[in-house]
């Protein structure tokens, strides 16, 4: 029997009891069996759709376009039909180039890193938090926080609420625009009457003299953010 891919079958076999014992998930079981399987829901889907005010209409148009995505025909491999039903998901991860990839950095007393990780990113309040507060698209590219980021927003915000002030020192190519994103978007949901028309940040470069709007969201679907363009980029390093 080959063992091609068994290092990677027992690290998910500890992940799913690492999630399902420690962190209170429900496991769905392995689906590659189960009959009718596809990476499509419909009955969810449609449900959820219908739930959001979706016409019948748009929610068959949805279904049809998944579906077409799905078909494995002409050479298209698995590979290439997940990448491009993902490729139409405003939530899927796909394609996010290696150089991203960073470890998540927290203080914390369990030794194995992979356990560490998974008990500071996936508890389930933890995680709701970074999607719904640390989930923005610059110019239809879905990015999220890091950890510096997250830490650094949650320390400003708690400043904020005393009423206080505060200094967040990040280095170059740390994601500063974001942070400030992330913090005027807070400020616009979480601070009771708050008028947040810009945060402007202090900087050398014109860059960084531009500010960042918290727009004239009603609800955190719909907050604007106004990211710095790259034209604005180029004139910044000129």
């Amino acid at each position: 029997m080959s063992t091609v891919g068994q290092r990677e079958v027992r690290t998910q076999q500890h992940v799913v009891q690492r999630f399902t014992k420690e962190l209170g998930y429900r496991y769905l079981g392995h689906w590659k069996d189960r009959v009718g399987n596809s990476h499509i829901e419909q009955a969810v889907l449609v449900a959820w759709l219908t739930q959001r005010g979706h016409s019948d209409k748009i929610i068959q148009k949805v279904l049809f376009e998944l579906e077409q995505a799905s078909i494995l025909a002409a050479g298209k491999t698995l590979y290439d039909a997940n990448r491009e039903v993902y490729s139409l998901l405003r939530y899927g991860v796909i394609e996010t180039p290696e150089k991203y990839y960073l470890e998540w950095k927290e203080d914390g007393t369990v030794a194995n890193p992979l356990d560490r990780a998974l008990g500071q990113i996936c508890r389930k309040e933890r995680l709701l938090e970074i999607i719904h507060d640390f989930i923005v698209f610059d110019a239809g590219t879905k990015k999220t926080c890091r950890h510096n980021q997250y830490f650094g927003v949650r320390a400003a915000a708690e400043h904020v609420r005393r009423r206080e002030g505060g200094i967040i020192w990040h280095t170059q190519g740390s994601g500063k625009s974001l942070t400030m994103v992330w913090l005027a978007k807070w400020i616009r949901e979480h601070v009771a009457n708050a008028r947040v028309p810009s945060i402007r940040p202090a900087g050398s470069s014109n860059y960084f003299r531009r500010p960042i709007w918290a727009g004239s969201a009603r609800s955190s679907r719909h907050t604007n953010h106004r990211l710095p363009t790259s034209k604005a980029k180029r004139a910044a390093r000129d």
